[in-house]
């Protein structure tokens, strides 16, 4: 088992659609993947289960992987993280 803390930087958090993003990332691996906030845990694959853990822009989030592919998987969703989830180039609405 691995496991890496990471900064939410996408400005909406962990919304539906950054959710999604994450679970899809999430289960193209075969390992057992779980996030952890604020001492909620999630199922990183399930989006409703992400989504759920309502974590706000600037949250640490922790990863958890265990399995054969745990290092590529936490890799893949660290970096996906860190680049905002694909919606760093997105204006915040008002």
């Amino acid at each position: 088992m691995i496991e890496r803390t990471v900064r939410l930087v996408n400005p909406k958090g962990l919304h539906a659609r950054a959710s999604h993003k994450l679970a899809e990332c999430a289960q193209g691996f075969t390992c057992d993947t779980q996030l952890f906030f604020e001492g909620h845990q999630a199922n990183a694959k399930q989006i409703m289960s992400v989504m759920l853990l309502a974590a706000p822009v600037g949250s640490a989030l922790t990863l958890r992987c265990h399995g054969t592919d745990a290092t590529a998987c936490l890799d893949a969703l660290c970096a996906l993280i860190a680049n905002g989830l694909g919606e760093l180039g997105e204006r915040a609405e008002h």
